[in-house]
């Protein structure tokens, strides 16, 4: 358990494979946000950027390529593997391609503070 009492999450990625072999497959809601997604081979994540919060990126399982690119900076591909570990900082555009083998990513970064719309 935590300071808070909440008992520590496991998660078994191989038994979230064998009930759902694609999509988001485990998602928490706590101070950390976390997310395992499964790309199929060709599968994609399309770009997007985390504005405030840097973003932890683990690659489990299978490979790709990963697209990314800082606020008035040239874009970069690069191919990634399991393991492979990708720190995007805040501000990154980014987007993931699966490779034949397809790709599991763990993603991670703390929880966004709630949506308080602005007055106009």
């Amino acid at each position: 358990m935590d300071a808070s009492g909440t008992p520590a999450q496991h998660v078994d990625v191989t038994a979230l494979l064998a009930g759902q072999p694609a999509g988001v497959l485990w998602s928490s809601t706590s101070q950390l946000q976390s997310n395992v997604v499964a790309l199929p081979a060709g599968g994609t994540v399309a770009e997007h950027v985390e504005d405030a919060l840097d973003v932890l990126l683990v690659v489990v399982a299978g490979g790709g390529r990963l697209t990314s690119s800082r606020p008035g900076g040239a874009s970069s591909s690069e191919d990634v593997s399991a393991p492979a570990v990708c720190l995007l900082p805040a501000g990154t555009r980014r987007s993931l391609l699966a490779g034949p083998a397809g790709m599991v990513v763990v993603t991670a970064h703390r929880a966004r503070p709630p949506f308080m719309p602005g007055r106009r």
